[in-house]
Parts: structure tokens; sequence; C-alpha cells
């Protein structure tokens, strides 16, 4: 496997959205526009190769390593900022921000980053960023970011006052291409627990320079928004961001194709109750149901199964038929209840140790090609605090297969009833054989454009290897990887599915 490395969001890669020729090479123009509907996008579209060398230049460092620290820093700066309008009572604040940066900023940012202007620009980003987090909320944002950048705290301060102007300035752009006035502002800072509704058209392609016709007439208009800066901050990114303030962090539970409904997949449940070993479930065809029961037969003899397997060939080919046989002898164990589903298998047992523990052992043996959870299972932190201890590796491999955490809506501070968790999981890493890390895996719903539910996937499982390594644990033992919406546990279609999908999954590997 590969070492743990920074942390460096795909879904946010200039690099990687500069022009190619016919042949794909790299060209030196600006950056394509691609979809700039989002503020994420509009941002991205600003910063050309010539702004690119300008950051280099301020922050000293060649132009790949300013490249790798935008993409790590603007994660935590967008976030921060559709936090912030997702909260009613910050929209003050929020108004105040941007009142001090002109639009304009984007037609003209080659210029305001030259040696002679930049220092101007970073002043108005600074201010921009006090008013909007205060001075501790600013602390907080840089120290975050400089970690995501690795990155000095004076380097990243640097880096956040040059983006903070671009960023809010893209808001605004945003606020009128949309056409939002004050007149939604209540509307969009209420959107209730779905997802506000926006405008039926289609994809706007908002190039970062204003055509020349359009300048004339821009600054009455901005003026004319100013009060709804807010709404359009939050309802532009409320998709991406639900999720963020209201994280799941939950093992593996179903893993769903959006728009598959479970019944109609094949499945088989198995529930060893010591003497007896009672099945039930359904494929598309007798031949395979033969397979099924042939397995069956050979690991726990004919005289102690009660069932049956029913065909319907209305129902997918079973996935999890080929590696059957290791599934059930992994799972002889008396308590356990296995379903094998589609492409999932769920663990339920009398213990929590025990089905934690089968769970971990499934999950190193089948590795990407299935997801394995806890069935029905969201333990409470009195009940994991309550784990038999083992070995430094089983106590961790129990304490990972089954947490949870749900924070609250308009925060990203842990709740303080996991925080012993947390120091119990950074003190059992350092116990760690050599070798062993601990992969951080981030998952969203499939609400918004796929790019950012990567990287707001990543940005996800980065803020809980921040918590583990600020609990002790070391650097070198926590690893993150994001999926964005490709692993859904559960269907899109519904909030409860939803909810479910955006999660952190955690698993003890061998590196």
């Amino acid at each position: 496997m590969n070492k743990a490395r920074g942390f460096s969001p795909a879904g946010l890669s200039v690099r990687d959205r500069l022009r190619r020729g016919p042949e794909g090479a790299r060209g030196q123009g600006r950056l394509t526009p691609i979809d700039t509907s989002n503020l994420l996008g509009l941002v991205e579209s600003c910063l050309d190769e010539a702004v690119l060398r300008h950051v280099a230049a301020t922050l000293g460092r060649g132009l790949p390593q300013a490249r790798q620290a935008v993409d790590a820093v603007l994660p935590p700066l967008l976030v921060g900022l559709v936090g912030a309008a997702s909260r009613p009572a910050e929209k003050d604040r929020i108004a105040a921000a941007f009142a001090g940066v002109d639009e304009a900023l984007l037609e003209g940012l080659d210029a305001a980053l030259t040696e002679a202007r930049v220092a101007t620009t970073r002043g108005i980003g600074a201010d921009a960023l006090r008013r909007l987090f205060g001075e501790s909320g600013t602390a907080r944002l840089i120290a975050r970011a400089a970690r995501y950048a690795h990155l000095d705290i004076a380097a990243t301060r640097a880096l956040l006052e040059l983006l903070a102007p671009i960023a809010f300035a893209a808001a605004q752009r945003l606020l009128r291409t949309r056409g939002f006035g004050p007149d939604g502002l209540e509307t969009l800072l209420a959107p209730g627990p779905a997802s506000p509704t926006l405008p039926t058209t289609g994809p706007l392609v908002v190039p970062c320079e204003t055509p020349a016709a359009e300048q004339t007439n821009r600054r009455p208009a901005a003026k004319s928004f100013v009060p709804g800066l807010t709404a359009v901050a939050m309802a532009l990114a409320w998709a991406l961001l639900l999720g963020y303030w209201t994280l799941s962090f939950a093992p593996a539970v179903v893993r769903q194709t959006p728009g598959t409904d479970p019944a109609a997949s094949s499945s088989l449940t198995l529930t060893n109750i010591g003497s007896q070993v009672e099945y039930s479930g359904v494929v598309d065809g007798e031949r395979n149901r033969a397979r099924i029961l042939e397995v069956l037969t050979g690991v726990f003899g004919e005289s102690n199964l009660v069932g049956d397997v029913r065909v319907d060939a209305r129902v997918p080919s079973p996935r999890w038929l080929a590696p059957l046989q290791s599934v059930v002898l992994a799972a002889r164990q008396p308590g356990l209840e296995l379903k094998l589903v589609g492409d999932r298998i769920d663990v339920a047992a009398g213990r929590l140790a025990d089905g934690a523990r089968m769970v971990h052992r499934l999950r190193a043996l089948f590795g990407d090609r299935f997801t394995v959870g806890l069935r029905n299972r969201w333990p409470s932190p009195s009940a994991l605090a309550e784990l038999a201890s083992g070995s430094a590796f089983e106590d961790l491999m129990t304490l990972m297969s089954v947490w949870v955490i749900h924070f609250p809506p308009d925060s990203d501070e842990t709740p303080a009833e996991h925080r012993p968790l947390i120091r119990r999981a950074a003190r059992l890493m350092d116990a760690l054989p050599e070798g062993v890390v601990v992969e951080v895996s981030g998952h969203t719903d499939d609400t918004g454009d796929a790019a950012v539910n990567l990287t707001l996937s990543r940005v996800r499982a980065e803020s809980v290897r921040e918590a583990l390594i600020d609990a002790g644990a070391n650097p070198s033992r926590v690893r993150v990887r994001g999926y964005g919406s490709e692993r859904p546990v559960a269907g899109n279609d519904r909030p409860e599915g939803r909810s479910l999908n955006r999660r952190i999954e955690f698993l003890v590997v061998y590196d």
C-alpha cells in the first residue's frame, strides 16, 4: 500500500484544470472555467498560471508547492464561509465581510497580486476574515489550514489572506449572476431539513472575467444584493455542506446503488444459534440455490441446517456467491447472524465485541470488494466504553468497527461525550505493531457535484484525522481517503438514506 501522504484534495486540483491540447498536453493559458455554477468552481476558474505564480512568490515556494498549498487551503476556507452562511445569526458578519471586497478584483487578479499591490490585497483579505470569523475564529481556521497544507502559520496566514478576497468576490459574482436579492433572503435562510430549491435553469458557466458589456453597469447591481449575500452562499453550497456540520461517523451498514431496491436483490441470511443454523434467502435460479446448499451442508452438516432458499428469476445473480464459503467459514461462531445482499455483508451478534471482531475480520478478508458492517447497531459511547479490553490491536479493531459520532447541525466540534473515546483510540494506536495504520475514509450522499463531493469526503476524513492527532495519535499512524458519493450505504432518495451515506468509516490495516 502507499505510505500516508499529506492532504491534497483531488477535487480542487488546480493542475488538472489547465487547458489541454488535442493530445492532452497542458496548456499555458487561463484555467478552463468548466462548470462554475458553484462557488468552488468559480474560485478555481480564477486561479490561472499567472495568479499561482504570484502566490508562489508570496509564499517563497515553487509553483508545484504553491498549487498543492492552494488545493489544501481552499476546502477549510470555503467550508468555513458556507458553514457560517448556514447560521442566520452570522448574516451580519458575512455582509460586513463581503462589503469590504470589490467584485472587480476578479478582473484584475494578476495586477492585485503583484509585488507592489500584494500587501494591499492581503490587508483586504485579513480584514474580511476578521469580520467574518473574528480574531479567535480566524486563528483556528489558520491552524487547521496549516495542518492540511503542511505550511507554517505565517505562510498559511498569507495564503488565506490572498484567497479570501478571491472567494468572497466570487460569491458576489454568483449572487449577481443567479439574480438573488434581498427579497429571497428569508426563504433561503430557512431551508429546513431538505436542500433549498434552486432555480431550475441548467448549469451556469460564469467566467472569472465579466464581459465588457456588463462591466459598465455592474457596481449599482452589486449594492442591491449585499443584504442577500449570506443567502446565496448558503443556497449555492447547501448540498455540499449539509452533512459537514452534521456529520454521521458510522460503520458501513449497507451498500446500495442509488435506485436499487434491496428487496429486489439476491440475499441470504444465516443465524447461528449454536446447535442449529437457520437460513433463508432468495436467488435467481436453481443452480445457484444448489450451490448455496452445498456450501452450507459442507460447513455445518445437513442435520444442523433449518430453512430454505427461494428461487425468483427477477432478482440478479448473487455477487456474494463466489466468496460464500469463506464467509461461512469465518462465521461459525454461535450467536452470529449474517445477511448478504448485493455487495454488502451485514453482521449482528449478541455481544458487541463479537460482532465488531467479525466485521473487522471480514473487511480484512474482502477489502474493497464488499461493504461489511454491523446491522442495526448504533452503540452509545457508554456501550463502547464497556467493551472488554484485549490486545491493543483487538481493542482498537473493535472500537473502530462500531464507533458512531453525530455532530450538532451548527458545529464542527466533537461532542464532549466522545472525547474520551478519541483519547482512547489515540492511545491504542501508539501501541500498535510497526506497519499497522488506521485508515479514515470519508463518504457523502449524491447531492451536488461529484467532484465537490469527493473533496468534501476528504475534508471530513481529514477532520477526523485532525481530532485523533490532537488527542496524541502519531500522524504517521493515520491516513485519509475520500470516496465521495461512490459507495452509498443506503438509498439517496430519502433524507434518512442521505444521512447514513454522510459518514466516516475506519479500517485498521497493515501498510
